[in-house]
């Protein structure tokens, strides 16, 4: 029997199962990366786990999980060097034993320095390709026997679904938010670029208006030329203003909107407050959540700021176990849902939006004012 089994006290099934769920119900990658690491390390008993992963250029690996003493150890190592090189082509575990006397020479100082007498690197292999490696230190020796062998490689291959998992979902992430930015690049030009297009056909207007001494005119022109300025800067505050809520934002949510809300007020006099029951704060979200959120807030207030002349504006937060409501009710003059265009007041967008995020959006409105509800279903973490 190999002295691994002898120290272990975890099964090998039932370590499987601890690592796999590792996985489960985690807000960020950083935190499974964490869990993976903590559950390697209990299941292979060894004194100290880390995890280096492939990084978005695939050339280096970026190191995961506690080890401070390991300083000749950097936060990211290139890939293309000796046993790195090895693991990832190969894709077979490394077992180092620095009680040998052939090693004696080329024992990491670190393992000299804090007692490490033993080690091993398992490849992080899924469908053929090998994301990083997972390493555990040793402060005795262990041996290892082939079934251990076996073990350790399934071990890789079980982390490697979970860590592939997770850089796939980075991707799918990272082009829901470039893609985001260039809508809302293309939104902020349209825009501008109308309101400026105008603001030079009234400038011309009036000069020509000038040279002809009909100076009646020209006074109109420069009242209607101080409408458009400032009706421009307002446009460029709220399209920098949306720009200021970061979209890959998953903690703390409701205090990134707090500028949102303070803007809102300040600039158009409209009392605005935030009311919240969250059972868990502060509210975190993941980073589709929280930008299909916020722009669908942005979308409320500013319809509030062209049809509603409302004087009050509640933007209600509230959390169960089965649903995350937002909800922004004003007291303006409200408006006849069904006879409205969805092309119209942005409702289209925001329906498309909350169904982006597997949730539901209704919009009831009165005399008495409008309420804009979104549901969204809780699935594992938000």
């Amino acid at each position: 029997m190999s002295t691994f089994d002898e120290n272990s006290t975890v099964p090998r099934d039932e370590g499987l199962a601890l690592i796999c769920e590792a996985g489960h119900g985690v807000a960020s990658h950083e935190e499974l990366f964490k869990n993976l690491t903590t559950a390697v390390n209990a299941v292979l008993c060894g004194d100290g786990t880390f995890l280096h992963l492939l990084s978005a250029d695939y050339g280096t690996l970026k190191r995961f999980g506690p080890i401070p003493e390991a300083t000749e150890w950097s936060d990211e190592m290139p890939t293309g060097i000796g046993r790195l090189r090895w693991l990832f082509e190969a894709k077979e575990p490394i077992i180092m034993d620095y009680t040998r006397p052939h090693i004696k020479d080329r024992i990491p100082k670190f393992a000299l320095e804090h007692g490490y007498l033993s080690a091993i690197s398992i490849p992080i292999v899924a469908d053929g390709s090998t994301f990083g490696i997972c390493s555990t230190r040793y402060k005795r020796a262990i041996t290892w026997e082939r079934d251990d062998i076996s073990y350790l490689k399934i071990c890789g291959r079980v982390l490697g679904s979970l860590v592939s998992s997770a850089m796939t979902e980075n991707k799918h992430i990272s082009l829901a938010l470039l893609e985001e930015r260039k809508r809302l690049s293309s939104e902020i030009h349209d825009n501008v670029s109308h309101l400026v297009g105008s603001l030079s056909l009234c400038s011309a207007s009036i000069l020509a208006s000038y040279e002809e001494g009909d100076m009646d005119f020209v006074e109109r022109g420069l009242e209607k030329m101080e409408a458009l300025c400032g009706k421009t800067i307002r446009v460029f505050r709220d399209e920098m203003l949306s720009l200021r809520v970061p979209l890959d934002r998953t903690d703390e949510w409701t205090e990134s909107i707090i500028p949102i809300l303070s803007y809102f007020e300040s600039e158009w006099g409209i009392k605005t407050t935030l009311e919240q029951d969250i059972a868990n704060e502060p509210l975190s979200l993941n980073v589709i959540t929280s930008m299909h959120l916020s722009r669908i807030l942005r979308e409320c207030l500013s319809n509030v700021v062209r049809h509603a002349q409302a004087s009050r504006v509640v933007v209600s937060l509230h959390e169960d176990d089965s649903n995350l409501l937002m909800l922004v009710t004003d007291d303006g003059c409200g408006f006849d849902v069904d006879a409205v265009s969805p092309a119209r007041f942005g409702i289209k967008i925001m329906h498309e939006r909350a169904d982006a995020i597997g949730g539901k959006l209704t919009i009831v409105s009165s005399e008495d004012g409008t309420v804009v509800r979104v549901y969204v279903p809780r699935i594992g973490k938000w």
